[in-house]
C-alpha cells in the first residue's frame, strides 16, 4: 500500500463530508491508499457519519478513543499500512488526484522519505471561483508562508523513517522538557514545525515539489494563530516561550555532552562541540525574536541551568573574521549581529540580548502588518468580496 491519510476528527460534522470526499476524489484504486480517521470520542454526529463512510469505503478505517486521551496523530499511525503517511486535519481539503501525482512523484524520486508540496489557504469556505478552480487544477498556491512548508499537513514521510528514529507527531522532547522545567502547561505554539525538525535532525532526504497546490488549509476567525482574544493571545505568549525551553531543553543536553567528552579526553570530537554550539545559538536566536519579557524570562532560564559556554569552545573552527565575511551588509548594520558570533557565550549571550532590539522591533512591525491585513481579508470575505473585487 502506497499511502496512510490519518485524519483526527472531534466533533466536526460541519466539515466531515468535504474533508472524506476529498480525499476520496482520487483516480487510483482504493487498495493503493487508505484513510484512517481516528475519533476523539465526538459527541454529535460524527461517530454515525464516520460508520457510513467506513461501510461505504473499504478503504476508510474508524478509530475511536477516549476524548483527550493520546493524541490523535500518533494513534494513526500506529494503525498505518502504507508506505507513506499523511496528516490532514478534518476541516481541509485535499485536491483531486493528489494521491496519484504524489505516487508519481514517489516512483520517479526512489529512497526518497519525504515529499513538501504547495498549499492554498482560505477563510471559512471555498469561494465559487475558488471551488471551480479547485476542480479544472488551475488554482494558485497562495501559501506564502515560510511555516507552512514545515507544517506536518503539507508533506508526506516514509512511516519507516519515522518508526527507524522513534519519531512522532507528539514529539517525545516536548514531554521531557516539560518535565526538566516543571511546566504543566506545555502549549507548543508550533509543534508541526517541532515534528519535522526532528525528522530534520535525522537526516530526512526530502524534495519539494512545485505546481498546483495539494493541499488547501482552512483558516477560522477564532482560531489560536488568528482570534485576538485575550486567552487566545495569552495562550499564543506561553506557547511562543515554552517553545524556547524546549530548544533550551536540546541545547542543555549537547552541552551536558560536550562537558562530559571534555572531561573524559580532555577535548570533545569536533562534532560533538558543533552539535553543542549549533544548538545553543539556535535556541538563542529564537529567544531574541521574543518580546522583552518572554526573552528575559527564556535567558535567565538558561543561565540557571548553565547552558551557555564561559567562552568559545577551543574545538569551535570558525573564527570571528570568517562569520563577518559571510555576513550579507543588511546583517551588519544590525547592532546584535557583532554579539551573535559569541551569543554561547555568558557574556555573548548577554550583549545579544541587549542588541537584539533592532530585531525584536522589526518583527513586531512585520507582525502587526501580518494582522492588518488578516483583518482586511476577514472583512472582505464576510462582505462576500475578494481583494482583487476591493
Amino acid at each position: 500500500m502506497f499511502l496512510s491519510i490519518v485524519i483526527p476528527i472531534y466533533n466536526d460534522e460541519k466539515y466531515l463530508n468535504e474533508c472524506l470526499d476529498s480525499c476520496l476524489d482520487q483516480n487510483i484504486s482504493e487498495e493503493e491508499y487508505e484513510i484512517i480517521c481516528v475519533d476523539d470520542g465526538s459527541t454529535d454526529r460524527t461517530p454515525e457519519m464516520l460508520k457510513e463512510y467506513e461501510k461505504e469505503h473499504r478503504n476508510i478505517h474508524v478509530i475511536t478513543k477516549e476524548h483527550g486521551r493520546g493524541n490523535g496523530r500518533t494513534v494513526g499511525l500506529g494503525f498505518a499500512k502504507g508506505e507513506y503517511v499523511w496528516f490532514v486535519d478534518h476541516d481541509d481539503i485535499v485536491a483531486p488526484g493528489a494521491v496519484d501525482d504524489l505516487q508519481a512523484i514517489v516512483k520517479a524520486n526512489p529512497g526518497c522519505d519525504r515529499v513538501a508540496f504547495p498549499c492554498y489557504e482560505f477563510f471559512n469556505a471555498l469561494t465559487p471561483d475558488e471551488a471551480e478552480k479547485l476542480r479544472n487544477g488551475t488554482l494558485c498556491s497562495n501559501d506564502r508562508d515560510a511555516y507552512q512548508d514545515l507544517a506536518t499537513w503539507a508533506s508526506i514521510i516514509r512511516i519507516s523513517f519515522l518508526r527507524e528514529h522513534d519519531i512522532l507527531p507528539r514529539s517525545h522532547r516536548i514531554d521531557a522538557a516539560a518535565k526538566f522545567w516543571g511546566i504543566q502547561d506545555f502549549r507548543i505554539w508550533n509543534g508541526d514545525t517541532i515534528f519535522l525538525d526532528e525528522c530534520l535532525d535525522k537526516g530526512i532526504q526530502s524534495i519539494r515539489i512545485t505546481g498546483r497546490p495539494l493541499y488547501h488549509y482552512r483558516r477560522h476567525e477564532n482560531t489560536q494563530t488568528m482570534s485576538m482574544e485575550p486567552a487566545m493571545v495569552q495562550r499564543r505568549i506561553t506557547g511562543k516561550l515554552n517553545t524556547g525551553l524546549l530548544w533550551a531543553y536540546l541545547a542543555y543536553g549537547h552541552r551536558r555532552a560536550y562537558d562530559n567528552e571534555r572531561a573524559k579526553s580532555g577535548r570533545a570530537s569536533q562534532e560533538t562541540a558543533d552539535k553543542a554550539v549549533e544548538q545553543v545559538q539556535r535556541t538563542v536566536t529564537y529567544l531574541m525574536k521574543l518580546p522583552s519579557r518572554q526573552w528575559r524570562a527564556g535567558f535567565k532560564k538558561m543561565v540557571e541551568k548553565d547552558i551557555f559556554f564561559p567562552r568559545m569552545p577551543e574545538e569551535y573552527p570558525l573564527s570571528f573574521r570568517t562569520y563577518w565575511s559571510r555576513c550579507t551588509k543588511k546583517e551588519r548594520l544590525l547592532p546584535s549581529t557583532a554579539a551573535y558570533y559569541y551569543s554561547i557565550t555568558k557574556r555573548g549571550a548577554r550583549w545579544s540580548r541587549i542588541l537584539s532590539w533592532p530585531i525584536r522591533f522589526l518583527n513586531s512591525l512585520h507582525g502587526y502588518s501580518q494582522r492588518k491585513q488578516q483583518r482586511k481579508i476577514t472583512g472582505l470575505k464576510a462582505r462576500g468580496l475578494s481583494s482583487a473585487q476591493n
